[in-house]
């Protein structure tokens, strides 16, 4: 059937109207912002700020007293030979107390090649630094390299020691967090008791 409404062989002259397009409509709204997928990894080589605290934590007492705590968060160390640098600073009130600094990781003592477990911080000494290297050598094991400086008031070295801590156990790192804890302790039966005060706990994460 035509456009007439003729039907077979149409003669008659009516054509078929063509109407235009109309406007195109207007842009639909922008739909919501799907959600932001996980960091990848850092590239080799990097090196990444994990804490830094600069709240000063002291202590004057007889019996081991925790001061600062830094944890890194589980799968952080992901390859063997990634590296957790520890930079501890603390600072005495006074000189005249033997003292010691114990530390942890995960709750457990690590010091085991020096026979107490701790480093002694002897009278004379006014500042100190400790330093640990933390190398990851399997996802359950990793070596310390421990290096120590103490200093007088006048900030002259008067004692610095290194040891390799060997390689000790962990809980899995890809599993679960690494905490480092630090302590403090008087360990001299005297009147006056002097106060320790941790000032700084860095850590640092190197990629291998």
């Amino acid at each position: 059937m035509c456009a007439g409404g003729c039907i077979g062989g149409c003669t008659c002259s009516s054509n078929s109207t063509v109407l235009p397009i109309g406007p195109t409509g207007p842009t639909g709204a922008t739909g919501a912002t799907g959600a932001t997928g996980p960091t990848g990894p850092a590239g080799a080589g990097t090196t990444i700020v994990k804490v830094n605290d600069v709240t000063d934590l002291a202590t004057s007492g007889g019996t081991l007293a925790a001061l600062m705590t830094g944890t890194v968060a589980l799968n952080t160390m992901t390859t063997n030979g990634d590296v957790l640098e520890v930079d501890t600073t603390f600072e005495m009130s006074a000189t005249g107390q033997d003292k010691r600094l114990s530390f942890e990781i995960n709750g457990s003592t690590f010091i085991t090649k020096l026979s107490a477990g701790y480093i002694l911080i002897a009278k004379g000494t006014r500042h100190v630094k400790v330093k640990f290297v933390i190398t990851r050598i399997s996802s359950t094991s990793v070596h310390i390299d421990i290096y120590s400086f103490h200093s007088d008031d006048v900030y002259l070295l008067v004692r610095s020691y290194y040891f390799d801590q060997d390689t000790i156990a962990v809980a899995d790192l890809s599993l679960f967090a690494l905490t480092f804890a630090c302590f403090g302790q008087n360990v001299d039966a005297v009147a006056t008791t002097d106060t320790i005060t941790q000032t700084h706990l860095l850590i640092k994460y190197f990629n291998k």
